[in-house]
């Protein structure tokens, strides 16, 4: 926003930044701040007064940070606590291991010699993603179904151009102008800990699949390219804007 930022308050952000824009007078300009891997300078357009309060209100605005410090330190604590726990605590991660599944059978884990069962992994995991994954699997359903009805497939080859397209997309494009396929797959597989298999099947084959299903039906007019030609390579607009709530 042409530079423009929140307040700077005491406290709450980087030392570095704070000193130096409480050291300005109105109207100043600051000498470059190195912060966060950054280099910034700053002018000073307004230095607020700090609020008066009367000592009623004084009293209720420190119950109230009172209550907020409170609540974050316990959060802070809370974290350090649950870390300690989970370093001391003696986790044996069944699921993972072939060997001890078949060992302990309908157990997934234990923790501190007590079993946390396939079922409860089973309903907690329908409790978390049951909804969403059902409606995947229903949808994967309908696009089979009517694939073949068309006679149609998906291929590994066809898998390949839609995850190249995917990339170009959204800007993931080497020197050359080709797909940046490894730089794409890595920002996906970074989101959510998502794996390779999971982005191919739940995104990638559904998109392949309806492309293929309506295929015989798009068609690219002249009227069509003529807009895209503008839309990309035609004039643009450069604007300042200003958003109100009503």
């Amino acid at each position: 926003a042409r530079g423009l930022i929140p307040h700077v308050r005491k406290h709450v952000g980087e030392p570095a930044i704070e000193q130096t824009v409480y050291s300005l007078k109105e109207g100043e300009i600051s000498e470059l701040v190195f912060a966060s891997d950054h280099y910034f300078f700053f002018k000073c357009e307004k230095i607020i007064e700090a609020q008066r309060f009367d000592p009623t209100t004084q009293q209720q605005a420190e119950a109230a940070l009172r209550d907020q410090l409170q609540e974050k330190k316990l959060r802070e604590a809370g974290t350090v606590l649950f870390k300690q726990l989970q370093e001391k605590a003696r986790v044996v991660n069944v699921f993972n291991d072939p060997q001890l599944r078949i060992q302990m059978p309908g157990v997934a884990a234990t923790i501190n010699g007590q079993q946390l069962t396939m079922e409860q992994l089973g309903e907690e995991c329908l409790a978390r993603h049951g909804a969403e994954v059902l409606e995947g699997e229903i949808n994967r359903v309908l696009l089979t179904q009517h694939l073949k009805e068309a006679g149609q497939t998906v291929g590994k080859e066809d898998m390949n151009e839609e995850v190249a397209n995917a990339a170009k997309m959204y800007g993931y494009v080497k020197a050359d102008g080709s797909a940046d396929v490894d730089a794409w797959l890595k920002k996906v597989l970074s989101e959510d800990d998502a794996t390779l298999e999971l982005y191919l099947q739940d995104a990638v084959w559904p998109s392949v699949a309806l492309k293929k299903i309506v295929n015989q039906a798009v068609e690219v007019t002249e009227d069509d390219l003529k807009k895209g030609y503008e839309a990309n390579y035609g004039d643009q607009v450069d604007v300042l804007v200003c958003v109100l709530g009503s």
